[in-house]
């Protein structure tokens, strides 16, 4: 094998060469240049250096972070709205800002739209009250209307403890009027303007707890996912197109019968519930549930096409819910929330 030599440093051949011509000429006398001076320090007047010493030094800075944005700071109106089959397709429930599924007798469930930054001409078919919504409207402050159409007397006597203001038609069919085309009962809508106006001091909402803003990090890959009550099956499936969660309720997909539109919810919190059977009971005798909505419990949220699995607290009715992951709060994406109250028992298939 023949090996090279290794060629010697550059800079040290320069730096010898140099040593030797110097050398040479030292010993030659010859009339050589004397070397340079060396550079002197620059002296500035004192007056310069102490304004360049005054300059703050600039430090690094944190990109600003949103903070988070509450419901919006406009008139409220919740409505209870059937949801059956027999009550298909549903009218204004699209542009609600928070809508509460609720499950109700023989397993079957009823929804809460609350609308505070948008507001249809029309919302229905509207049905009968229930114990839970007094509690649930406690959170938005006192005077909140609730429209409705029928409650059993016991129903009536809880629901005139609450806070809320109660508008229903039995009282005055003002705002109220049957749907041609449609069987009773599931044919009564409310025109939800003149319902606001009849409301009277229009109530701006205090906070609920919902915030809105970036997603946490983390969140596992959830593009559809379905909540079980005994007789109302809801599935939610995740579109990048609408930026949402398409609904279907019991196979049939959620429009909105005033805009033609789907009904695309941006957020979806299931909120694990314990229930207890109420001491009310409908015609056929079948126990009213009462969900149990303060305190804590479990929680799984769906935004952005993931999931995230998190808790609830609310200390009582007053209180705004707190909805966390670990110790961080759980922000909502920009636009409507479905909030489904399902039942500790019942299940939750996400795939």
């Amino acid at each position: 094998m023949r090996i090279r030599p290794t060629p010697a440093p550059t800079l040290f051949l320069r730096a010898s060469v140099a040593g030797l011509c110097l050398l040479a000429m030292a010993s030659s006398g010859s009339n050589a240049s004397p070397p340079a001076p060396e550079p002197t320090a620059l002296v500035l007047p004192s007056s310069v250096e102490q304004r360049i010493m005054a300059r703050p030094i600039p430090t690094p800075t944190r990109p600003a972070v949103a903070a988070p944005v509450r419901i919006a700071s406009k008139p409220i109106i919740a409505v209870k709205v059937e949801n059956t089959t027999m009550a298909y397709p549903r009218v204004g429930h699209g542009s609600a800002d928070v809508v509460y599924v609720e499950p109700v007798e023989g397993g079957l469930t009823r929804l809460l739209a609350i609308f505070v930054s948008r507001k249809p001409s029309t919302v229905g078919p509207i049905r009968s009250a229930r114990e839970v919504d007094a509690t649930l409207l406690a959170a938005y402050g006192p005077k909140v209307p609730l429209v409705f159409s029928g409650a059993s007397r016991y129903t009536h006597k809880i629901l005139s403890k609450g806070t809320q203001h109660n508008i229903y038609a039995e009282a005055s069919m003002k705002g109220f009027a049957r749907a041609k085309g449609r069987v009773l009962p599931h044919n009564l809508m409310g025109a939800l303007p003149t319902l606001l106006a009849r409301s009277g001091k229009p109530v701006i909402p205090k906070d609920p707890g919902l915030h809105f803003g970036a997603a946490l990090p983390g969140g596992k890959s959830a593009r559809t996912f379905s909540a079980s009550w005994a007789a109302c099956r809801i599935t939610a499936t995740w579109s990048a197109k609408a930026k949402g969660y398409t609904l279907t309720t019991d196979g049939r997909r959620e429009i909105d019968a005033l805009t033609k539109k789907s009904v695309v919810p941006r957020t979806v919190i299931v909120q694990h519930v314990v229930t207890k059977n109420s001491r009310n009971r409908d015609v056929l005798g079948n126990p009213t549930p009462i969900e149990t909505v303060t305190g804590s419990g479990k929680a799984t949220f769906f935004r952005d096409g993931k999931v995230w699995r998190g808790t609830w607290t609310r200390r009582n009715a007053a209180s705004p819910t707190v909805y966390r992951v670990g110790s961080k709060e759980f922000l909502l994406a920009p636009g409507q929330v479905w909030i489904m109250l399902l039942p500790t028992s019942a299940p939750l298939t996400v795939r």
